[in-house]
């Protein structure tokens, strides 16, 4: 019951477009145990602020009764449909909130939308539609996290010590740490 995310620091093919000063390329993959959700190359700056924007509210349940016990990503699909007319402000709300806090995707890439957190037995898990399917993995959420700020700080301390740093990408990092009040690198 492992869900991981790995990078490893690759050079960035779009070197010489304007833009690419502020960017940390990177193979980021998705597995959980030996089955492979993803693996894309791209900037690894919104993995990282993703990751320090939603951390503290992937271990939240999720607002909503669910006594299907749909997955989340089923779940999302099923409340999003019914908002109607009658729905109050509270409830669009606590939607709005739970999922923008519980999804991982990179815009820009075919990567699937992946919803992460806590199900109705508080256990971890990662669900996303592909082939008409909604596919769910469960996961322990502590370890995960655990592993997922490792992770990050690893790769961000690699790059700091690499050819790829550059000082623009250094005041991005600085941003994030300043915006999550955290010490990245």
């Amino acid at each position: 019951m492992d869900l991981r995310f790995t990078f490893e620091l690759r050079d960035n093919p779009y070197k010489n477009e304007s833009g690419s000063e502020y960017e940390i390329w990177s193979r980021i993959s998705l597995s959980f145990n030996d089955e492979l959700l993803f693996e894309q190359e791209w900037n690894l700056l919104p993995v990282v602020e993703w990751y320090y924007r939603v951390r503290y509210n992937l271990e939240k349940e999720i607002p909503i009764n669910n006594p299907d016990d749909l997955s989340i990503a089923e779940l999302r699909s099923l409340l999003f449909d019914k908002i109607d007319n009658y729905s109050t402000d509270d409830y669009l709300h606590r939607l709005e909130g739970y999922f923008s806090c519980h999804f991982f995707t990179l815009n820009g890439t075919s990567v699937p939308t992946f919803y992460i957190g806590l199900n109705n037995k508080r256990i971890g898990e990662v669900s996303y539609f592909e082939n008409g399917n909604y596919i769910v993995h469960n996961f322990m959420m502590t370890d995960f996290l655990k592993h997922l700020e490792c992770a990050i700080n690893k790769v961000l301390l690699e790059w700091r010590n690499s050819g790829f740093y550059t000082n623009e990408v250094f005041s991005l990092v600085c941003e994030i740490q300043e915006k999550y009040s955290v010490k990245i690198v």
